[in-house]
């Protein structure tokens, strides 16, 4: 995530927000646990558990 701005070319101003939210969530990685929710998501969507 943190080089799709350079990628992007998007000026500094363009870049801040990506930048802030790519450090909250590379510095929160360990609380958010996107990986489960999804999973327990989708085996919702398709009856499991």
């Amino acid at each position: 995530m943190p080089r799709s701005p350079t990628l992007l070319k998007l000026t500094p101003q363009e870049r801040k927000p990506v930048d802030t939210c790519a450090r909250y969530l590379l510095n929160n990685a360990k609380y958010l646990k996107y990986d489960g929710l999804l999973k327990s998501w989708i085996a919702h969507r398709h009856g499991g558990d």
